[in-house]
């Protein structure tokens, strides 16, 4: 995607203003709609003066890319994080700690999501693919865990890749259907449960008699 036009040299000072009016842009997308929210709308609610936003942007659609910049490498520090910092050798464990870490980060950016499925049609192309590889890329982060699981005997299931798309989309809809989700269960509560139902269908005879890792 061609560079965002600025007028300020401040690179470090774009950066951050950037993303403070995509934080702020991002909620009232979220409530008002791409097309019903105003640049007046979002520079007030940034507390920019309604001009000199675009000394950081060049248009409403700019905003989009940085929402897009910013969702699909949310996600990737803190499981990064818990795989690095996990020092056992039980991948299952290692598993359940990194789905309860994932269904967290989908209820933080739930607003985001709902907005990127009924707004996705406005997104430049580049970002529309951005957001299908981070998806992706999420996707082949568990994959890789349920083949080491495979690999080590703890863990049996014809296809990684179907579970891990599974995982996936069990976090994105304690986002997208908090609707209905969040009456009935906590997100501790429904990061137990469907930690319990995939792990069902996964672990093999080895595991079930070994250490519970369920309880992540």
């Amino acid at each position: 995607m061609d560079l965002i036009r600025t007028f300020i040299e401040n690179d470090r000072l774009v950066k951050i203003k950037r993303a403070h009016i995509a934080q702020h842009a991002a909620k009232l997308f979220f409530k008002k709609g791409f097309k019903g929210t105003s640049m007046r709308e979002i520079a007030t609610a940034c507390g920019i003066p309604p001009g000199s936003i675009y000394n950081y942007i060049g248009s409403k659609k700019d905003i989009l890319h940085f929402i897009c910049e910013d969702a699909a490498e949310s996600w990737r520090p803190k499981l990064d994080e818990t795989i690095k910092k996990y020092k056992g050798d039980n991948i299952t464990d290692l598993l359940c700690q990194c789905m309860a870490v994932y269904f967290k980060i989908a209820d933080e950016i739930k607003e985001q999501n709902g907005f990127f499925n009924r707004e996705i049609r406005n997104f430049h192309p580049e970002d529309r693919q951005r957001l299908l590889a981070s998806q992706e890329a999420i996707v082949s982060l568990f994959e890789g865990l349920l083949e080491r699981g495979i690999s080590n005997g703890e863990l049996r299931m014809h296809s990684p890749e179907l579970v891990a798309h599974n995982i996936l989309m069990a976090g994105n809809n304690w986002g997208e259907r908090k609707w209905f989700l969040s009456p009935r269960f906590t997100l501790d509560e429904y990061t137990k449960l469907q930690i319990e139902t995939i792990l069902t269908g996964i672990k093999t005879e080895k595991n079930n008699n070994g250490n519970d890792s369920q309880n992540a």
